[in-house]
């Protein structure tokens, strides 16, 4: 019985990693030999969707960006519609990684060709392996697994070691691309901030508050303030990435804002509570350190210790 699960799960893994990799391989295929530029956002128009005066829904409203990028010399403009406000770009000015066809004029952004296929395209053989091993061999292997000591080692148990090992390694690399990044910015973004203001980086605009958008989740809502700034065709919104109580701004006031006289990006004014974020971020930033580094040294050792039994 046992073996009969092996063999569905490891094949229907299969049929899953494979059908994952055929489809983003033809996706990519479709951008090979593509123009690799930075699009300049010029434009940012929110759909604004209301739950009351003051919280905006994140997830009925949604945003109309406009890019503008060089091609053979040729200035070129697209518009692009997001779902939502707090996953579109968030200032004018910003530079968006895309991709460009010269020839039929499509475009795509960068961050939608991410080579996850290739994983998938690594898994699909490992999967389609164990289903033939434990559809031919099935009860053989587990039979040895049973016997399989470091001291008197045999096939089955270097293969799970290989394998197994191999998996955790690729885990690491993954989150080392992926995931770890994000946990550095808790404490990574205060003290950049704050070197910019330190070193006049910043001019002080005024910013009129004008609600907060609303991330709902099935646990928890999450605000992020919402202000109206000047624009170079009058006036325009920004939204803070920085989570905030919902009544810490009251609707219609000003707040002092500072604008990054470089990138034309916005800030809130720095706070005791980026001190105490940098402090509380770095709890989390040095667990992810070490599950990472735990991955990687765990896969790599198991890999090694199999590759040499096997010797």
């Amino acid at each position: 019985m046992t073996v009969f699960w092996v063999v569905l799960i490891s094949f229907l893994l299969f049929a899953v990693f494979l059908c994952l990799g055929v489809s983003g391989f033809r996706r990519a295929k479709e951008w090979y030999g593509t123009v690799r530029t930075n699009a300049v956002v010029t434009d940012i128009k929110y759909q604004e969707t209301r739950e009351s005066a003051g919280v905006i829904s994140d997830a009925s409203s949604y945003t109309e960006v406009k890019f503008q990028f060089m091609c053979e010399g040729l200035v070129c403009e697209r518009t692009k519609k997001y779902d939502g406000i707090m996953d579109a770009p968030g200032y004018i000015g910003q530079k968006i990684p895309i991709r460009f066809n010269r020839n039929t004029g499509a475009w795509i952004l960068q961050k939608e060709l991410r080579p996850y296929w290739v994983f998938a395209f690594m898994l699909a053989p490992v999967c389609l392996f164990y289903t033939v091993l434990f559809l031919t061999q099935g009860e053989r292997f587990l039979s040895l697994l049973e016997e399989f000591t470091v001291e008197s080692p045999n096939m089955a148990g270097e293969i799970l070691y290989v394998t197994f090992g191999s998996a955790c390694f690729a885990a690491g690399c993954l989150c080392l691309r992926y995931f770890l990044p994000h946990m550095f910015k808790p404490v990574l973004a205060p003290a950049w901030r704050l070197l910019k203001y330190i070193t006049g980086s910043f001019e002080q605009v005024e910013g009129r508050y004008v609600g907060s958008v609303c991330q709902s989740t099935s646990d928890s809502s999450s605000y992020f303030p919402m202000f109206a700034v000047p624009g170079a065709e009058g006036e325009a919104r920004w939204v803070s990435l920085d989570e905030m109580p919902r009544k810490k701004y009251k609707i219609g006031k000003n707040y002092p804002l500072y604008r990054d006289q470089r990138s034309g990006r916005y800030y809130l004014k720095s706070s005791g509570t980026d001190i105490s974020g940098m402090i509380f971020g770095l709890l989390p930033l040095v667990f992810s350190l070490l599950f990472v580094v735990s991955l990687l040294v765990f896969g790599a050792g198991l890999t090694v210790m199999g590759v040499q039994l096997a010797l």
